[in-house]
């Protein structure tokens, strides 16, 4: 477009130097000169211009490709940059959404455990209260039983028997000899801790006492007196 504005202005310019050449025709050809020439020659030098303008122009052109060239790479690689990024910030986000949502679900489960490790607390506390009442009976059961008498109010010193362990008998084979139940072996057990141990196990040739109760049955020539 510019050139042919150019050419445009060139060719009005050549139209008006025409006209004054023929006005001025005697002076010209004082001078030798003819005007077709002269015409002829000024076409030439302008478009010996319009092919230096070109040139010029042309080399403008090609330095611009090359810059416009050289930020399409850039811009190219400031996107592929940026869009690994951008995939990169992603993959972020769905593993915090996906480890955020481990850690609610793992703090429910804290929650549900806290809840049921109280329950068990108070489970365990009422237990202990039960296991304490019940070792209080178990305490007061085997506790020495007191023989009394209908004319006194007053305890009398407990009756016992004293024998000697034979024939491989046990605990409960003795409370079955001389209760009748071979569950009152507790009552065995009580008056002679300082020789049977918890496990209740006892040798022939031991010496024990049996407490006399209500439930005795041995031979009344045995029987003996606590000091």
């Amino acid at each position: 477009m510019k050139l042919f504005i150019l050419l445009t202005f060139c060719l009005t310019f050549l139209y008006s130097n025409m006209q004054k050449s023929l006005t001025n025709e005697s002076c010209q050809e004082c001078q030798g000169v003819l005007p077709e020439t002269r015409v002829e020659d000024e076409l030439k030098s302008i478009l010996q211009k319009v092919k230096i303008y070109k040139k010029e122009k042309k080399k403008q052109i090609i330095t611009l490709e090359k810059k416009l060239s050289t930020l399409k790479k850039t811009f190219h690689n400031y996107r592929v940059a940026k869009k690994d990024e951008i995939l990169q910030l992603k993959r972020k986000t769905i593993q915090n959404r996906y480890q955020s949502k481990k850690l609610k679900s793992k703090e429910k489960k804290i929650r549900t455990l806290q809840h049921e490790l109280a329950l068990l607390k108070k489970q365990l506390k009422e237990k202990k209260k039960i296991i304490v009442s019940l070792k209080e009976k178990l305490i007061q059961e085997n506790q020495p039983i007191l023989l009394t008498t209908d004319h006194k109010e007053e305890t009398t010193p407990q009756k016992w028997i004293k024998i000697t362990v034979d024939n491989n008998l046990n605990i409960y084979d003795l409370a079955l000899k001389y209760y009748g139940d071979s569950q009152e072996y507790k009552k065995i057990y009580m008056a002679n801790q300082n020789k049977i141990d918890r496990d209740y196990q006892i040798r022939n040739g031991m010496s024990l006492k049996i407490p006399i109760t209500e439930n005795f049955i041995e031979q009344p020539m045995f029987i003996n007196t606590a000091n």
